[in-house]
């Protein structure tokens, strides 16, 4: 609340008693007048006072509010924030920024490849051409950073848009930065994404373990961090298989159905090419924890350019094993010799010339082991789901089923009027013809054959191309059902 002159004016009338206690006339005190003119006590001065002071904040607060309403207003009225009310529109914007963070990912991930490339190659990793590697790797970081906060801005948006048309909530389309900070998701993903060597940055990282000493260049770490963003890309792949589904938005906000990476997975396996996409992910499986356990296997203390004294030392060179031997350690920077291990690891095969000698490099084994039983398991699946008929086979499967019925049921109405024919001419049955349990069988079974016989195949074709079939016995198995119908319910108490 702020004073205005009005206010100072009507203070002083009242008597400068609140203020100053002793007055001109004989230091008197007066005490402060209310509006008749009469004098009031204190507690209702202050009253009167604490009620103008809420009014005046009251209004403050209507004005600030008026005042962001016709900020929101105009902003929406705004052609260019129009699309922000619009679902498809925020969908496309939403999968601009995934592509965006994509691109980065991949430019970063390049850049830090090359980096440990060149390393392993024996180039000084403060050299100007490491640098510039490094400032690339830099500004596709903070374009995947910038993506991620987009991404997320927009899913915001998405959110707060489902939850307008579905529930009928206000739509709030002003997003403040605050609200896609308080999202943990966000978080998780921009922290993943912005580990990365900046320029001018170059150290070692070592530690100890079972009598040996092992080293890490800062690079190779960061390149091993830059490949981890490539999961981004599963994203831009899920929304290209589910591309092709017409109205899934409101599909799946009526069915409630999310489509969201599960239905895709679920999606990829029961389709016709499980086994293509099953095999292509064990193959960049394959890449990922084999580039991954040669960077984790190679120490620095057997590179050029090392800045660790305990490189010098012979547990450095040669490493211990738990039977008390040593051997000289020697890096194989051969990714092909990684790529077999991490190929025999995931195909559970578990034999290989090549053996993991540091505690990283048997967590990556153990965790392609782990990854390729779940990859055996989805090819089985997939080899499962393959060997199912199509709708088509099934189709053909059916018209020949009804056609078999169609055979069994004359042959069945025959040999039952033949006995009905026998029972009725007081003829000799056979032992087969005279059991009573054959008899049933054979009502049974003709009753079976008979629905099986009328099965439509216009009802099972769905939408497919259907077989038309000429029936030129028709008139014949009408005639036969109901001379065998008449036989079975008419006069089949009478002749038992």
């Amino acid at each position: 609340w702020e004073a205005t002159p009005e206010d100072a004016d009507e203070e002083v009338d009242r008597g400068d008693s609140a203020s100053n206690p002793a007055n001109s006339r004989g230091g008197e005190l007066r005490s402060p007048m209310n509006d008749s003119g009469s004098p009031m006590n204190g507690s209702g001065y202050f009253t009167r006072l604490g009620s103008k002071v809420s009014a005046e904040l009251k209004s403050s607060a209507r004005r600030r509010r008026s005042s962001v309403h016709h900020l929101v207003n105009m902003l929406t009225a705004d052609p260019k924030y129009k699309w922000r009310r619009s679902r498809d529109e925020v969908y496309k914007a939403l999968h601009r920024k995934r592509l965006l963070t994509a691109w980065g990912a991949v430019a970063g991930a390049i850049s830090a490849t090359l980096q440990n490339e060149i390393l392993y190659k024996g180039f000084e990793p403060t050299s100007w051409f490491m640098n510039i590697l490094k400032a690339v790797n830099s500004v596709a970081t903070v374009v995947c950073c910038v993506g991620i906060y987009g991404e997320h801005w927009h899913l915001v948006l998405w959110e707060r848009l489902e939850r307008h048309l579905q529930r009928g909530t206000p739509l709030q389309v002003l997003i403040p930065p605050k609200v896609v900070a308080h999202r943990f998701h966000f978080w998780v993903k921009f922290l993943a994404a912005a580990v990365h060597v900046p320029p001018f940055l170059s150290f070692e990282l070592w530690s100890q373990g079972m009598g040996s000493l092992v080293a890490y260049r800062i690079e190779s770490l960061g390149a091993l961090a830059n490949l981890c963003r490539l999961y981004l890309l599963w994203q831009i792949f899920c929304d290209w298989v589910l591309s092709d589904l017409p109205n899934r938005h409101v599909i799946s906000a009526v069915s409630k159905v999310p489509f969201d990476s599960m239905f895709c997975i679920k999606r990829l396996l029961n389709s016709w090419y499980a086994v293509n996409y099953v095999v292509v992910s064990q193959a960049l499986a394959i890449c990922f924890f084999g580039y991954a356990f040669r960077c984790v296997e190679v120490t620095s203390c057997l590179l050029p350019g090392t800045t660790i004294a305990g490189c010098k030392s012979e547990n450095a060179k040669f490493w211990s094993l738990p039977d008390g031997s040593t051997y000289e350690k020697a890096n194989d920077i051969y990714l092909w010799n990684a790529m077999w291990f991490m190929t025999v690891s995931t195909t559970t095969v578990a034999f290989s010339d090549v053996t993991p000698t540091t505690h990283m490099g048997r967590f990556l084994a153990c965790v392609a082991g782990f990854f390729g039983i779940v990859i055996v398991s989805l090819v089985t699946a997939s080899l499962a789901n393959l060997l199912k008929f199509t709708p088509m086979e099934t189709l053909g499967l059916t018209i020949i089923q009804r056609e078999k019925a169609r055979v069994q049921v004359r042959q069945a109405a025959a040999e039952i009027i033949g006995v009905w024919w026998k029972r009725k001419k007081l003829r000799k049955l056979s032992s087969r013809q005279a059991d009573p349990d054959h008899i049933f069988r054979l009502k049974t079974d003709f009753q079976n054959f008979q629905v099986q016989a009328r099965v439509d195949v216009d009802k099972l074709g769905a939408g497919a191309t259907l077989l038309k079939l000429v029936d030129v016995v028709g008139r014949i198995e009408r005639s036969l059902a109901t001379v065998t119908r008449h036989v079975l319910f008419e006069h089949s108490a009478d002749e038992e």
